[in-house]
């Protein structure tokens, strides 16, 4: 077992506030390259803008709006 009791980083509390939010920080940047790098694949397009999808659902509701604006 290891004894970290003299450790003077793990003994100072402004040391491990900062480490606290450096660790954070990494996980919101790394939460946020995955998203990106999930909008832009194949498998997010075919899911969004799917019929039933909340791109396609979308997509019918603005092109009747269309279309019903264009009969008056």
């Amino acid at each position: 077992m290891i004894d970290c009791s003299n450790c003077p980083w793990l003994n100072n509390s402004e040391y491990m506030n900062k480490l606290i939010t450096l660790q954070r920080r990494v996980r919101q940047i790394l939460k946020y390259h995955r998203f990106v790098r999930f909008i832009k694949s194949k498998e997010f397009n075919e899911w969004f803008y799917a019929p039933e999808g909340i791109g396609g659902k979308n997509h019918k509701l603005r092109l009747e709006k269309f279309c019903n604006n264009l009969e008056l």
